[in-house]
């Protein structure tokens, strides 16, 4: 809701497999995607949305450390670009603020 009273329009999933079936190409700026989801992580579901538009900025969130994720270099490279990872906890402020600078 945050994000909306911002002037943002947002589509809010819970489950990445379901993302994934209802995202299109051309329609959104930006995902906001988690790390930790059950069935498909945050940088696997990446790359199938990438697959469908590859212009789509993408931020990721965690309230793991990095390290905890089981995030390596390898890992990364896949991604093709440094990833920007957000820590959870975020505050909203931050959150539109950071949102803001990648849409620009």
């Amino acid at each position: 809701m945050i994000l909306e009273d911002n002037g943002f329009a947002v589509d809010s999933y819970n489950d990445p497999i379901h993302a994934l079936s209802s995202f299109k190409n051309g329609i959104y700026a930006i995902a906001i995607l988690d790390i930790r989801m059950p069935g498909m992580n945050g940088f696997e579901l990446s790359l199938e949305l990438r697959k469908v538009d590859n212009k789509i900025k993408i931020l990721f969130m965690t309230a793991y450390d990095i390290h905890d994720e089981g995030i390596n270099q390898s890992k990364l490279k896949v991604l093709k670009e440094k990833p920007i990872i957000l820590k959870k906890p975020i505050s909203l402020d931050d959150l539109v603020s950071k949102i803001k600078k990648e849409m620009m």
